[in-house]
Formats: C-alpha cells, structure tokens, sequence
C-alpha cells in the first residue's frame, strides 16, 4: 500500500522524516530493534524494512513497519546484482534504490538510511532540522582530532572514507534525486571491498559528494553514529539508566563490529576496541544483545541466504559470483536470469562447460585460478604441463578449500 506524500517528514503528515534499512533475512532481529527504536521516538513517523532475500513464510515485521521487497525497488538489473554480490556487497549497493524508492514509489518528503546494527536513542531533531531545507545528509566518522598512538586512528578512515554510510539523508529534490542516482549507477558494478582501487563497497564513493552536489550537509554531531571508530573522542555516561555522549543524550549507536556470543566487539587488528566490564559501553552491549534475544535472533539467524542457490537448488559460491560478476554488461544480459539453469543459453551450463583450445579449461575453473594467486603460482603452465595437477588440486583440495562441488571440475577429456 502506497503511503500518502506529506508535508517535511514523512508521509501521512507526521512532522518526522520516514526511515528505513535493508537486511538479509538472517538479520531480521536487527531491522526489528532498529525500527522499534525508531518509531519508538518518532511518533508517526515511518519506518521501512528492505529485506532483499524475501522473509520466510509466517514471519512478521513489528507493529508500524513496512515492509518492501526487491520488486518494489524497480531495478531492472536486480538478479545481476543479486547474483554477483555477496550479502554484504548487496546490501550496500542498495542503498541509493531503497532512498530513491521512498521518495519516488513512498512519496516521502524526507527519508533516512540507517544500517540495522544501530539503535535509536531519542528523536533525531538535528537531522530533521537540516531536512527541513533540500538537502543530502552525511555524518562523518570523526569530528574531532584523535591522539596519535597505537591501535585504531585517522589512517584507518583514510582507507575507510571520510563519511560513515551507515547514515545517510535526503529531502526530496532535484539534487538529491541526481546524487542517488549517481551513487546507485557506481554501485551496480563497484561495490566491492578493493582497497587497492580505492574501494571500500559503498563508502568511499560519498567522499566526493560534498564537491559534486552543492545541498550536501555534513552533520557533524558527537550523540549520532556513535561507534568504535570514534570512542577515543567520545565520551560515554551512563546517568539514571540513559546514555550520554561528551554530556549530551546519546541519538543513536552504531553496533558494527558486534559479537552477539560474547556481547563485545571482534578482535579484529587494530579495529578492536576493549569493553570494559561495568563500563557504559559493556551495559551498551548487554542491551543490544538482550534486544536481539527479544526479537527472536536465535531463529532468524538459521534462516538460509535467499539467494545462495541456482533455480534447481544447486549451491552458488564465491567462485561463480566472481565469474558472473566479471563478465561485461552485454554478456551478463544474454544470460537472462543468472539463477535460473533452465535458461537457454544458461549462465550456469556456459560456466562448467569445457573450453576451447588445448587446457579445455571452463570459464569457471579460470575463474578459480584467477581468484587463487598462490595455486597460479604452483601451476605457471595450466594450460599444457601444470594441467592434470591443477585439475587434480580443483577436484579435491580446491574443493574442500573454496567450499564448492568437485563436480564443476570438468575438462575436454573428461576428467
């Protein structure tokens, strides 16, 4: 059901901005916290869930959220992406579609993307004051200097970026609606983690956007998008059981790096951050881990990946979605439905099929031997002397490591 547009805000004339995020249907638990958090302290506002994979039959969303599914969102390369994108790398490319729906498909005069590892703490007055006026939002990942010294600092968000896409605003604009599409357009192919090219999935490409697009705002208040990267500079409290930040009330707390089993963070280099027991960051943590118990995580995160399989039930591994994703545009299209093996021609039958020429070797085992540097380097010549060996590792060791079928090892001669 189309919500009606609104005034500043969201639809149906609440004064507050629509929100939403975009999950995989093994982190439900997450969109529930976060849009219960949200509505919570937005009355009449509205809180949208993209789930991208589609929900089980018989689960439901909260009270006052709405739910959108792949096929709202209108894009006509949807499956492309879906299959060559892990969940991760999915999620990230959807963003710009998912804003740009609300505003186009939800009439929304005002729409916020928060990443569902985040909970909402009071109502984001500052956001809606600058989304009172046409503009793009960002929230940078530092606002302060850090202490030179061991352990996580401002190189890290140089390779990172200079803004957190884990929060990002428009009101509805002409401006706005050129800046998601300019960002949906360098998603569809380069939003992958390849930090020799400069990448960092959808982050690194709003680096630019305060020069390209002239609304931008640069919302640069300590209580928002509170997280790892930023508590050397961000002081937490803890008064009368809410939580404070250099003082103020926390808005909200961005949980990346969350580790439900300990309740802490991963020990991930030099991003690890220590929590402390019975500090305001451990009570955090206990809060978000009880919140994801309430919403049921323990059976969502069971749930399989919704597209981790061909249409015949044959799993689909990082191999294949490499070669997918590799291929030009035009090559992609002929395939139709890269899911579908009923396909004529199928992505599927031309990625095992042997090759010409003397190795005979199919586009999917050079896809292999292009994704693993160390195997190329004990096998320089696989198309004629290093070929029965390479053959070999692909259909027992390659197997095992890499996690597919031996059977998608096949060769001219049969082997």
């Amino acid at each position: 059901m189309r919500p009606e547009a609104s005034d500043p805000g969201a639809a149906g004339g609440s004064p507050w901005p629509a929100a939403g995020t975009i999950v995989t249907r093994n982190y439900l638990s997450r969109a529930r916290i976060l849009g219960e958090s949200y509505l919570e302290h937005h009355p009449g506002g509205r809180f949208y869930v993209l789930a991208v994979d589609g929900l089980p039959e018989g689960s439901v969303l909260p009270t006052g959220m709405i739910r959108i599914d792949g096929s709202d969102l209108g894009l006509p390369y949807f499956h492309e992406i879906c299959f060559k994108y892990n969940p991760l790398e999915l999620c990230c490319a959807l963003k710009p579609s998912l804003l740009s729906a609300l505003l186009d498909r939800y009439g929304e005069r005002a729409a916020i993307y928060l990443d569902s590892d985040t909970l909402v703490f009071r109502p984001l007055e500052e956001m809606r004051a600058v989304l009172r006026r046409p503009a793009i939002v960002l929230t940078p990942h530092l606002v302060k200097p850090v202490p030179l010294g061991p352990g996580l600092g401002e190189r890290v968000m140089i390779r990172c970026g200079i803004f957190n896409a884990g929060c990002v605003a428009v009101s509805a604009s002409k401006e706005a609606r050129s800046f998601l599409r300019w960002w949906e357009e360098r998603l569809r192919d380069q939003c992958v983690e390849r930090p020799e090219d400069g990448l960092r999935h959808d982050q690194r490409w709003l680096d630019l956007v305060p020069s390209l697009f002239g609304s931008t705002a640069v919302l640069k208040d300590e209580t928002y998008n509170v997280a790892f990267w930023n508590l050397a500079t961000r002081i937490l409290e803890r008064r009368d059981g809410n939580f404070l930040v250099n003082g103020r009330p926390l808005a909200f707390f961005h949980f990346a790096g969350y580790d439900l089993a300990t309740r802490s963070y991963w020990p991930i280099d030099e991003h690890w951050t220590e929590v402390a027991a019975g500090s305001p960051l451990a009570a955090l943590m206990d809060l978000y881990g009880e919140l994801h118990e309430k919403h049921d995580h323990a059976l969502s995160s069971r749930w399989e990946y919704g597209f981790s399989r061909f249409s015949d039930g044959s799993p689909i591994d990082r191999v294949m979605r490499a070669l997918y994703g590799g291929l030009e545009p035009r090559r992609r299209d002929s395939f139709g439905n890269p899911f579908r093996v009923d396909e004529v021609p199928s992505f599927f039958d031309w990625a095992v099929s042997p090759g010409p020429g003397d190795s005979g070797l199919s586009p999917y085992l050079k896809s292999l031997y292009a994704l693993r540097k160390d195997v190329a380097t004990a096998f320089p010549d696989v198309d004629r002397k290093d070929r029965a060996a390479f053959l070999h590792w692909a259909s027992t060791s390659g197997a095992r490591e890499m996690g597919y079928d031996p059977g998608l090892v096949r060769s001219g001669d049969g082997t």
